[in-house]
């Protein structure tokens, strides 16, 4: 076996792992909504928190 088959074969093998991560991961993000909903709910929380606290400031420059 040649140099730049050694190479070609060395490639071809990274980017078949690399498809196999790609697709193991897009099955882990699409089989867990949970997370997501998680995310969100905390996103709210955050943003209720800085009005609250916008709020306050403002109330206490007045």
């Amino acid at each position: 076996m040649t140099r730049e088959e050694k190479i070609k074969k060395a490639v071809l093998i990274a980017v078949a792992h690399h498809i196999e991560l790609e697709k193991a991961e897009a099955l882990k993000v699409g089989g867990s909504t949970n997370g997501s909903w998680a995310r969100t709910g905390i996103k709210m929380m955050m943003s209720k928190r800085k009005t609250v606290q916008l709020r306050g400031r403002s109330l206490r420059s007045a």
